[in-house]
C-alpha cells in the first residue's frame, strides 16, 4: 500500500493476531492501536475484531456506537438472525460491517472469475469444491466447519453460479469429541441448471482448497494452499473506508453467505434435500 495512506485501525482480540499484525505491518502507512480504549480515538477509522465468537457482537456494537467501520473474524454472529441485527445496527450508525473472507481475494478466486467471465469453459455444467483444513485449526474453536470456513467459499459459489435452488447435505463430527461438525459433504442445484458438490474436511494435516469446474467446452482446476494472504482483504477494507464504498463481504453479500450456512445445517439436520422456499432463517 502506498505510504500516502495514514488510516488508523484498532484491533481487538487475539485470534490469529500474529497473522493480522504481520499483514498490517506489510501494508505500510497504517497506524495500529491494540486496546479497546482506542474506540474513543477520533483518528481511528476502523476496528478489526479478532475476539472469540462469544465476544464479537459486543465489540461490533461498541465500534458502531463509536462510528467506526468494522472488519470482523467470521462469523460475526452464530446465526442469520443475530447477524442481521448486527448489520442493521451498523447500518443505522452509518458504518460498514465486513467479515474476513480471504478466499474472495485469492489468486484461485481471480483465476476462476476470469475463466468464467471470459467464457473460456463454455456454459458451466458442474463444479466440485474441496476444502481441507488441519484438525489443529479447529480443535479449539466453538464453530463447526460450516461457520469456520464455509461462508467465503459459499459467497464465491454464489458469485460464480447464481441463485441456489436446493441443498442436500451431511455434516458429522468424526475426529473430535464435540458436537460441532468437522466433515461436511453437500450436493447443490442452482436455478440455472448448474449442479455441484462441496466437501469441507477438518481432519487433514495440511490446508488446501481445490475448485474444479466443468463447462460445455472445457474443464479447469484451480487450487491454493491455506492459509491465504490477509493483505488483499485489508487493502479492500482500507479502500472502502477511504472511498465510502462497501467492502467485499458486507451487507447483503455477508447475510447471503450465512443464509447458506443455515441452509446446509437444515439439510443436514433433516437428512434430505432442502429447497429454497423451505429455508427457515428465524
Amino acid at each position: 500500500m502506498n505510504n500516502r495512506h495514514s488510516t488508523a485501525l484498532a484491533i481487538i482480540g487475539a485470534c490469529r493476531l500474529a497473522e493480522h499484525l504481520a499483514a498490517i505491518e506489510a501494508l505500510g502507512g497504517v497506524r495500529l492501536l491494540q486496546a479497546a480504549e482506542a474506540l474513543g480515538d477520533p483518528a481511528v477509522r476502523g476496528v478489526v475484531v479478532c475476539a472469540p465468537l462469544r465476544e464479537r457482537a459486543h465489540w461490533i456494537r461498541q465500534a458502531a456506537a463509536a462510528g467506526k467501520h468494522v472488519l470482523c473474524a467470521f462469523p460475526p454472529a452464530a446465526t442469520f438472525q443475530r447477524l442481521r441485527e448486527l448489520v442493521d445496527c451498523c447500518g443505522a450508525a452509518g458504518v460498514e460491517l465486513a467479515a474476513f473472507a480471504e478466499a474472495l481475494f485469492s489468486p484461485l478466486a481471480a483465476q476462476a472469475r476470469q475463466a468464467l467471465g471470459q467464457n473460456l469453459l463454455g456454459a458451466p455444467l458442474f463444479f466440485e469444491l474441496r476444502v481441507s483444513l488441519p484438525q489443529s485449526w479447529i480443535k479449539d474453536t466453538r464453530e463447526g466447519l460450516l461457520l469456520f470456513c464455509g461462508p467465503a467459499y459459499f459467497s464465491l459459489i454464489h458469485e460464480y453460479f447464481g441463485a441456489l435452488d436446493s441443498v442436500y447435505a451431511r455434516a458429522r463430527s468424526l475426529g473430535l469429541n464435540r458436537p460441532e461438525e468437522d466433515v461436511v459433504v453437500a450436493q447443490l442445484r442452482f436455478r440455472n441448471g448448474v449442479e455441484g458438490s462441496v466437501h469441507l474436511n477438518g481432519l487433514g494435516g495440511q490446508g488446501r482448497v481445490v475448485l474444479q469446474i466443468w463447462g460445455e467446452r472445457a474443464a479447469r482446476e484451480f487450487a491454493a494452499d491455506l492459509p491465504l494472504d490477509l493483505r488483499p482483504q485489508y487493502r479492500d477494507f482500507l479502500a472502502a473506508i477511504e472511498t465510502g464504498r462497501a467492502p467485499a463481504l458486507s451487507g447483503a453479500r455477508l447475510l447471503e453467505s450465512l443464509k447458506w450456512v443455515e441452509w446446509f445445517r437444515q439439510a443436514a439436520r433433516f437428512d434430505r434435500e432442502v429447497f429454497a422456499h423451505e429455508v427457515c432463517l428465524g
